[in-house]
């Protein structure tokens, strides 16, 4: 009887130490993945805190409920200046409103919206941004917040408006000069053909950029030497100096005789140059009509 009783007892033990046992594991397990879930979680906030990009979080209205550091660093601004802000407080008068719109329009759509903007800082100087903003969702689907992630662009755009004026005055001097200059890209198409060389060659600007270089040089060569043998030769040499950069008239003065299309002849002195790239090799060419001075030596 007294053994009966024990078994029972054993048995009743048992079969609530299973459920116990794996309620034990399931806490254990989930703890393991909130543990987890709580480094991830750090991991991102130490993330965030610690870029090198500014990060701004707002409501679905737009106002502002997160900052990082970078972000004050960049505008000046503190973090208890900002809470409850619109980012408008950064905007400047040189972003056309029109781009506001289209943002607006591009994430309350549910989409990533990406551009540059130009911005005031507290202080008043402008700095330049590249943004991607992007809503954030709840389990319904619905917009809940943005995520702002803009990085400081101002170098950049200095250094490419610094170029383009570089560009402008070494297109203004090219145009002004007396030499004909060309500049044929790693493919050996014309991209620039200043006026000089319209005079020299008689070959209009419009009609020679955008195309084959060897289609011009064959265009000018003499009648009697204006074969098809010849203008295989000149493609030849051609596309051996764009791939290596090499020819036996780069970096010389050479002086030859051509046949403009309105068949007048002349003799021209041209310096050829090849200019490395990332791509490969342009070509480059100076020209200047000697016709005057061949004339008069051959008398």
């Amino acid at each position: 009887m007294r053994r009966g009783a024990t078994d029972y007892v054993l048995k009743d033990k048992l079969s609530r130490l299973g459920p116990a046992v794996s309620r034990a594991l399931r806490d254990a397990e989930n703890r393991r993945e909130r543990a987890r879930a709580e480094e991830a979680q750090r991991k991102l906030s130490r993330a965030i805190e610690q870029s090198p990009v500014s990060i701004v979080i707002t409501d679905r209205s737009g106002l502002i409920e997160y900052v990082n550091p970078h972000f004050c660093e960049l505008t000046g601004y503190s973090v208890e200046e900002v809470l409850g802000q619109n980012p408008r407080i950064l905007r400047s008068e040189f972003t056309p409103p029109e781009e506001y719109t289209r943002l607006w329009e591009t994430i309350l759509s549910g989409k990533v919206w990406r551009g540059e903007f130009c911005n005031r800082k507290k202080n008043g100087d402008l700095y330049w941004e590249s943004a991607s903003i992007s809503p954030v969702l709840n389990s319904a689907g619905e917009i809940t917040h943005f995520v702002a992630v803009k990085e400081d662009i101002s170098e950049r755009r200095q250094a490419d408006q610094a170029l383009k004026a570089s560009e402008a005055k070494f297109r203004a001097m090219i145009e002004q000069a007396a030499e004909g200059y060309a500049l044929l890209d790693e493919d050996g198409i014309l991209i620039e053909w200043n006026q000089s060389n319209e005079r020299i060659w008689g070959v209009k600007r419009e009609d020679a950029l955008g195309r084959l270089f060897v289609d011009i040089q064959f265009q000018v060569v003499v009648p009697e030497r204006r074969t098809p043998e010849r203008y295989e030769q000149l493609k030849a040499m051609l596309l051996d100096a764009l791939q290596t950069g090499q020819s036996p008239i780069f970096n010389r003065l050479v002086e030859g005789e051509m046949c403009r299309p309105d068949g007048r002849r002349i003799y021209i002195q041209q310096s050829v140059f090849p200019i490395k790239t990332e791509h490969g090799y342009r070509i480059g060419s100076m020209t200047l009509d000697v016709t005057e001075r061949r004339l008069s030596e051959q008398k």
